[in-house]
């Protein structure tokens, strides 16, 4: 599943981004989630907001255990966004050159709102 962000400027709607899952839960209940936000929409927590409702979205279903996203090791701000949405660093994949995050639905702390 994919869905489109889109922000309001002027009273006019304009898409900043996507995100989604790729793909249905594993045998474990694992999903694996991705998010892109255009750059001159970066850097304004447009990110860390899609990826808490993506969150939020995910853990409404009974058959999610726990989500994964990867980003690449030069990205500090997408590794901002995952650690400010609670994901937790598990490990570096060298083959695709990656790190991997996951958050799994019994460790996400209880936050209003949530």
């Amino acid at each position: 599943m994919m869905w489109y962000f889109v922000a309001t400027e002027n009273d006019k709607r304009i898409v900043i981004g996507n995100g989604g899952f790729l793909g249905l839960p594993d045998e474990n209940g694992m999903v694996e989630c991705g998010y892109s936000i255009i750059e001159p929409a970066q850097n304004n927590g447009f990110a860390t907001e899609a990826l808490h409702g993506l969150v939020k979205w995910a853990f409404v279903n009974n058959d999610v255990n726990g989500i994964i996203a990867k980003t690449i090791k030069n990205n500090p701000a997408s590794k901002s966004v995952l650690e400010k949405n609670h994901f937790k660093f598990i490990e570096y994949d060298a083959v695709v050159g990656e790190l991997v995050y996951k958050l799994l639905k019994n460790q996400k702390p209880k936050v209003r709102g949530n």
